[in-house]
């Protein structure tokens, strides 16, 4: 197998041009990109903050019950670390 220096496409010929290949990654790493992308752009459109946040947690809510603990154990934890003074 190939490898590719880090940062560097594999490319596959096309009729018009070489195309990129995108690089593979990790499913979850891009899941997460996505999900912050798009939580981010919902919020900083800052029209109604509370109604995105609602609907997250009402989506969440619906899917699982354990993964609304755990928003709320994250939400929690985040709460504590921003308390915290910075480390010098």
């Amino acid at each position: 197998m190939l490898r590719h220096p880090a940062g560097h496409r594999p490319r596959r010929p096309s009729r018009r041009a070489r195309l990129a290949q995108p690089l593979r990654r990790d499913r979850r790493e891009g899941v997460q990109r996505v999900a912050q992308h798009l939580i981010g752009m919902a919020l900083r459109d800052g029209q109604d903050n509370n109604a995105v946040l609602s609907c997250f947690v009402d989506v969440v809510s619906e899917e699982d019950r354990q993964l609304l603990q755990q928003l709320e154990q994250l939400v929690k934890a985040k709460r504590r670390a921003l308390r915290r003074p910075e480390a010098k």
